[in-house]
């Protein structure tokens, strides 16, 4: 074991004959020291400060945007840009309908229609049909095919819902009718009538 002088922090150390650093950290810290020189680091906050995009700065400075976004990242360097982006979704978040820039109307998916009945009705409670809650996964069952139409769904739990859209296409009246429960919501009473 020989003394040595760290190349990084300057400590003196003893260790193998070819050591340059006193651990691991020095060592750490001088790698990053090479790859991200004091000139590249201080590029990098001017243009954070100017808001700039890490693609844009990534492409200055000559590194992939990863590297510079880990980097950044690492060093708690932020850009304005994600703040900025964060406020535009808050603004269009209030914005709801048609006049919503992202507004896709009748050509929106299956799911984002679904989505749209749960934003404005909120979460179903009871089935519609049989007037079951508890316990049940309930659900909107479009009535007519017309899924453009948030007033043609009605909540329906999952046995409903099947009998409903499954391949003998029950009625409601005759899901009823099959479950024993009458339209105002009771159980009908199933046998003579004494």
């Amino acid at each position: 074991m020989a003394e040595h002088i760290c190349a990084h922090c300057g400590s003196n150390f003893s260790g193998p004959n070819n050591a340059k650093y006193c651990g691991r950290t020095c060592v750490k810290e001088a790698s990053i020291k090479r790859a991200w020189p004091d000139h590249i680091v201080s590029q990098i906050k001017a243009m954070a400060a100017e808001n700039k995009t890490c693609a844009v700065i990534s492409k200055s400075i000559g590194k992939c945007c990863r590297q510079t976004r880990k980097f950044m990242a690492d060093n708690n360097i932020r850009n304005g840009f994600n703040l900025e982006n964060q406020r535009k979704r808050a603004v269009a978040c209030s914005i709801a309908g048609a006049a919503h820039p992202f507004w896709k109307g009748e050509k929106a998916s299956y799911k984002s229609k679904h989505k749209r009945l749960y934003r404005i009705f909120g979460k179903p409670v009871e089935c519609a049909v049989c007037f079951v809650s508890d316990g049940q996964i309930i659900s909107y069952a479009n009535l007519s095919g017309d899924y453009d139409d948030p007033n043609d769904f009605m909540p329906m739990c999952q046995s409903c819902h099947s009998l409903y859209d499954g391949k003998n296409n029950y009625t409601i009246e005759q899901i009823r009718h099959r479950k024993g429960v009458s339209p105002s919501g009771r159980a009908e009473q199933v046998g003579d009538d004494a």
